[in-house]
């Protein structure tokens, strides 16, 4: 998983070994490790472009926020975030 171990470790310095091991042992960490790195790669395409579309932007910024809300719930070991328990019709 080396090709994702920079994406994190600016937004969770202290965190290292914790994502690299929830990386390994959850994969619904290691699906929203690599969502974030989907969308931060969208967004500096958009941010090096000529015109940016700033909607554009604005949405996968958002998205963006939402998973490293949810990252961030998991490695303070908290349950599932409430966005994901809505989607699983728990709320």
């Amino acid at each position: 998983m080396t090709e994702l171990t920079n994406d994190l470790a600016e937004e969770f310095p202290d965190k290292a070994d914790e994502i690299e091991r929830l990386t390994r042992e959850n994969a619904r960490f290691e699906a929203l490790r690599r969502r974030n790195r989907d969308l931060w790669l969208q967004i500096q395409e958009i941010q090096r472009s000529r015109a940016p579309d700033d909607d554009e932007l604005t949405r996968l910024e958002e998205q963006r926020l939402g998973v490293l809300d949810e990252i961030s719930l998991i490695l303070r070991g908290g349950k599932k975030a409430p966005s994901q328990a809505r989607e699983e019709g728990r709320l």
